[in-house]
């Protein structure tokens, strides 16, 4: 049975949207910049006309000054519900149930449920605009998440047992920053309640499993949404501890009436970042131009070029090289389109050239990344020592998924690489699987222990001795059906600063995604190694062969070669990769079919 330490004024709620945020009992802080920022009457419309009418939901904690406090604030603010259940992150689906419940006894005529977390920002006078007129229907919005495996690594923070929850994978759910039932929906996820599996994971439990229990429609509206970056670190011991970083665009794609598009932004954990980021959200400026307009019709590829954010002359040696429309048909035809995308420097002077080169070329995507190694994973993530990496990875598929969601084929690319495009087009049957992902597959790796080394990777970062099977972070290729699913997995998954290992091994092996080496494609540098006491020396020294392996019509297969690190070698190297032989018809036939054979057969 529901019961409730404190309630609003009822009498409010007549209005046609109820919003329920979600909140710790000790967040007074939280709450009073929502108050003042986007829930205020001042800032938006529909809450100054009543349409929207927004409470607060806490528990009890064991704590007697917070819960006076709590009541105090009720007093003066009129708009908490508080219920007789403990407050911690395991009673999310009850807290949730809780806040249904309220709705359905007291609330009964609102035309609109929407569930909100604290730590967003979003536009209320949008609602109207993104559920249009479905409230007669049974319909809900959010950011749907399809194909989601369960997890069931016991010390994840979304593990579920086998016998909790028996299917492999969830059904289609809304992301549980935000989402909006109607009125009929809300009914019949309410009446479906009492016959489904019951798990910790709120958004799973009411958008997903009753959801599907009740037949109830979901509309995916992700394009409105601004996700950030959750890199999430993790102790076997206990607990998770999650690192947020806050990344809002500039600017956003809008209306006619130059208004932005976007209803909600996420994860601002503090009152400050509220604050702060509300003034950002409310400022966001309109694209001048759309980016689809670069693309067309024909786009199959979408390629970006991760680079260090001071290199500019490797990115005019491949603007003159590979990425050149005079070099490339799928250039001069939009059948490919190139993007470079660099992090923030805090270097005044080098940022006013970056700013300069992009008006030059119109071909630049900033983020608000620190440029260092660290952050490839957000660079394809962030660039300090590997994370930067990861985060500017992150960065170009979340400008992909934004401005060009129906382009094909996905492509990450290094600065260091050269790379033959038409070829790549010519053999487009080789990547015709829209679901697997290309490249050159490295299998049963170890994972390097040695904290000198360049990729150490820390035993309570990753326990296993042996990476998943994952494509080299030079290029690799993802399909729409494999970019979706492994998009759609992210949130969920721990964070490496090996971004190839993160993106292509775990985060795919996560998402259900299968490679397709086609190693028989790529040239990857000579390395020469040397012992030294006790650490190892690599010599890197540029070569490519005088031929290569050729399909029926001798044509080249090799489409990609590196590690070219000065802009002479990148020009120098790309009319080589143009200009190669091919081996022997025989020998040629032999290698290439024993290559794919045994690269994939045993996938």
């Amino acid at each position: 049975m529901t019961s409730f330490f404190t309630l609003p004024n009822l009498e409010q709620c007549r209005n046609e949207t109820i919003m329920v945020v979600l909140s710790r009992s000790s967040s007074f802080d939280i709450r009073n910049v929502i108050r003042q920022t986007w829930a205020s009457s001042q800032n938006s419309a529909a809450i100054k006309a009543h349409k929207v009418l927004l409470y607060f939901i806490v528990g009890v904690i064991n704590d007697g000054n917070v819960m006076l406090r709590i009541l105090q604030e009720n007093e003066i603010y009129n708009d908490i519900i508080g219920i007789n259940f403990e407050d911690e992150y395991d009673n999310l689906s009850y807290k949730v149930y809780a806040a249904m419940y309220f709705k359905n006894k007291y609330c009964k005529k609102v035309e609109y449920f929407v569930k909100a977390d604290d730590d967003i920002i979003m536009d209320p006078d949008r609602l109207d605009q993104v559920t249009g007129t479905q409230a007669e229907s049974a319909t809900l919005f959010g950011a749907i998440r399809t194909n989601e495996s369960v997890i069931r690594t016991i010390w994840n923070r979304y593990y579920i047992s086998q016998k909790r929850y028996k299917k492999e994978y969830y059904p289609p759910y809304a992301a549980g920053l935000l989402y909006i039932m109607s009125s009929k929906a809300f009914s019949k996820i309410w009446n479906a309640l009492n016959d489904i599996t019951w798990i910790k994971i709120e958004d799973i439990v009411y958008t997903g499993i009753a959801a599907e229990k009740a037949n109830v429609r979901r509309v995916d509206i992700s394009d409105w949404y601004s996700f950030q970056v959750v890199p999430v670190s993790y102790s076997f011991k206990i607990y998770f501890i999650s690192k947020f970083f806050q990344m809002i665009l500039e600017k956003w794609n809008c209306d006619e009436a130059g208004k932005p598009l976007i209803l909600v932004a996420s994860s601002f954990t503090t009152a400050d970042l509220l604050r702060q980021f509300y003034e950002k959200f409310r400022s966001l400026k309109c694209y001048e131009s759309n980016f689809n307009v670069f693309l067309s019709g024909n786009t199959k590829y979408i390629v970006f070029v991760v680079s260090r954010t001071a290199s500019f002359q490797i990115r005019n040696a491949i603007r003159n090289s590979w990425a050149n429309a005079k070099n490339s048909t799928v250039i001069r035809r939009k059948i490919a389109v190139i993007y470079f995308i660099v992090g923030i420097i805090p270097d005044t002077i080098l940022m006013e050239k970056v700013l300069q080169e992009s008006k030059i070329y119109d071909d630049l995507v900033v983020t608000s990344i620190r440029d260092s190694y660290d952050n490839l994973t957000f660079k394809v993530q962030f660039i300090k020592k590997g994370k930067v990496y990861v985060i500017l990875v992150y960065a170009a598929m979340h400008f992909k998924q934004a401005y060009c969601k129906d382009v094909p084929y996905y492509i990450k690319v290094d600065d260091d690489v050269v790379l033959d495009l038409d070829r790549l087009h010519y053999h487009k049957m080789i990547i015709s699987n829209l679901s697997y992902i290309y490249g050159s597959i490295r299998r049963s790796e170890h994972v390097i222990r040695q904290k000198w080394n360049k990729y150490h990777m820390p035993n309570n970062r990753y326990p296993l001795n042996f990476y998943p099977s994952h494509a080299i972070g030079m290029m690799y290729i993802l399909p729409a059906k494999a970019f979706w699913k492994i998009w759609r997995t992210l949130p969920t998954t721990i964070w490496l600063r090996l971004e190839d290992v993160f993106y292509t091994g775990v985060v795919a092996k996560y998402a259900g995604v299968q490679q397709y080496n086609i190693n028989f494609m790529y040239s990857a540098n000579n390395v020469k190694k040397y012992d030294n006491t006790d650490k190892e020396k690599k010599i890197f020294f540029q070569s490519l062969p005088e031929r290569w392996l050729c399909n029926y019509y001798n044509t080249p297969l090799l489409i990609a070669a590196s590690s070219f690190q000065t802009p002479s070698d990148l020009i120098k190297f790309y009319q080589k990769l143009r200009n190669i032989k091919c081996l022997g018809y025989e020998v040629s036939d032999t290698l290439y079919l024993t290559n794919k054979l045994l690269s994939n057969i045993f996938q």
